[in-house]
């Protein structure tokens, strides 16, 4: 066994470096399983993805087109927040290892700051991933900035997902909160932005994943993304076991189930708490991607005509208000 062991090590210590492996990013919806998945893939002896960070939002605007010198690295450094700092980053480290590659544009510094996390330091040559639900319209941008990255999706059934956005009331989208019927529109739109963009990537950078497969056969999931990324299935074990690893960070009651094995009683709160009216509307929000995903109505009857015209209205305004949101941004830069 340690003869297996410093073998394993040894491999790892001839990789490449942290920055210059490939990433991979998690993407889905909120209340998709995205934190499970996260804690899954992080317990990984060769990977690690740490809780959900803003850096993409928040470095770009930092530092605009990039850091030219070691004035501008250390102002950097300086302004980043005190929990970037304090639990998250090896400052010393990033500095040693960002001065020699100055300048560095935003894609790279970034790369470069997940490459000092804290929790990389005794591992050689893992290799980072990020996750952030909130981040799922931004697929073409990580892509266009991370051309060797990878895309992991996850996608849960929608009216589970808008059962668990509406169970914890505190959740909110946006900082406005929301109703079950908006909630299923807003997962329509999050699985066509995304399945969409993955389009684009292919089959060796975009792998689509069913929350509903992965609490079902985890170990054949895992085995799955494990091979999509190009890892050792060696770390299969250590992933089945993620409950085991402290969850920092998320003390509320919505996380209480990533501390516990996975079972599949978790797929099913929207058969348990949405009324077969609310249950019709989404049916019928959703119809597309719920086909195309294999998934089947939950509701014993369909919304009639008039309930369908009400719906479809509702669902084009958003659409119209969403396209005008995401113009704004583009105009003003943002990730």
């Amino acid at each position: 066994m340690n003869d297996q062991r410093a073998a394993l090590t040894s491999g790892r210590d001839r990789r490449p470096p942290t920055w210059e492996r490939a990433p991979f990013f998690v993407v889905g919806y909120v209340r998709s399983g995205t934190t499970l998945f996260r804690r899954m893939l992080d317990m990984h002896p060769d990977l690690y993805v740490l809780r959900e960070l803003d850096e993409f939002q928040r470095i770009p605007k930092m530092v605009g087109a990039g850091l030219k010198d070691e004035a501008a690295l250390q102002a950097f450094v300086e302004g980043l927040p005190r929990y970037y700092k304090n639990h998250n980053y090896d400052v010393d480290r990033f500095i040693e290892l960002a001065t020699p590659r100055l300048p560095l544009a935003a894609p790279e510094l970034i790369r470069v700051l997940k490459s000092s996390a804290r929790v990389a330091a005794d591992k050689p040559g893992v290799r980072w991933g990020h996750k952030e639900p909130h981040e799922w319209p931004f697929v073409y941008r990580l892509r266009d900035w991370y051309p060797d990255g990878q895309f992991l999706h996850i996608i849960r059934r929608p009216h589970d997902v808008a059962a668990s956005v509406a169970n914890y009331s505190e959740i909110t989208l946006h900082s406005v909160r929301t109703t079950p019927v908006i909630s299923a529109w807003h997962w329509r739109k999050s699985c066509r932005s995304v399945r969409a963009q993955g389009d684009t990537l292919g089959a060796d950078r975009y792998l689509l994943l069913r929350y509903e497969d992965l609490v079902d056969d985890p170990r054949a999931k895992l085995r799955e993304v494990v091979d999509f990324l190009g890892e050792s299935q060696d770390g299969l074990p250590q992933m089945l076991e993620f409950y085991r690893q402290p969850l920092v960070g998320h003390k509320r009651a919505h996380m209480d189930r990533v501390h516990q094995p996975v079972t599949k009683d978790e797929k099913s709160r929207g058969e348990r708490s949405l009324s077969e009216a609310t249950r019709r509307d989404i049916d019928w929000i959703c119809r597309r991607e719920m086909s195309a995903l294999g998934y089947v109505p939950l509701a014993e009857g369909k919304a009639g005509p008039l309930r369908r015209l009400t719906l479809g209205a509702m669902c084009l305004a958003y659409d119209v208000a969403w396209a005008g949101l995401r113009a704004s941004r583009r105009l003003r830069g943002q990730l």
